[in-house]
């Protein structure tokens, strides 16, 4: 019988690294939030750590959504303690949450509010919680009245 191969020791996240690292996507958001494989990646090479871009995605997200679940709930989650010990980790999380919160508002204002006449490139961008059927017909309508106030 075969023995099952041992597991790969993972290794602990050191403060250096997670300085770096978020302190190079901070520096670089644009970068993070248009590919945060890329970013990732990126970050890696510049901060010379020794780590996968999928452990360092891994490790930020759940930073990021540990961070997002203290702001609702105040709950400091255990699985990331180095960022409840550490002033320069927590602060440079919370600039990267902060920022990601500010875009993801700023996108869906920016969805939400474009319209034929807004100047813009005249889509007409019709955000429903009725479902395709009656936002289709709102469209219609929409567009009768346009046609018909010509």
């Amino acid at each position: 019988m075969s023995e099952p191969a041992p597991k790969k020791a993972s290794m602990r996240w050191k403060p250096f690294e997670l300085i770096g690292v978020l302190t190079f996507l901070n520096d670089n958001f644009e970068l993070w939030h248009e590919n945060r494989r890329k970013a990732c990646i990126m970050a890696i090479k510049e901060t010379n750590i020794n780590r996968d871009d999928k452990a360092l995605y891994n490790k930020i997200n759940s930073m990021i959504k540990a961070m997002e679940d203290y702001h609702k709930d105040g709950i400091k989650s255990p699985s990331c303690a180095i960022m409840w010990k550490h002033d320069k980790i927590f602060d440079l999380v919370k600039d990267l949450y902060d920022k990601t919160v500010k875009k993801k508002n700023e996108e869906n204002q920016e969805t939400s509010s474009r319209t034929s006449d807004g100047g813009g490139n005249g889509d007409v961008i019709v955000r429903s919680k009725y479902g395709v059927f009656k936002t289709l017909l709102i469209i219609s309508i929409i567009l009768m009245l346009y046609f018909y106030n010509r």
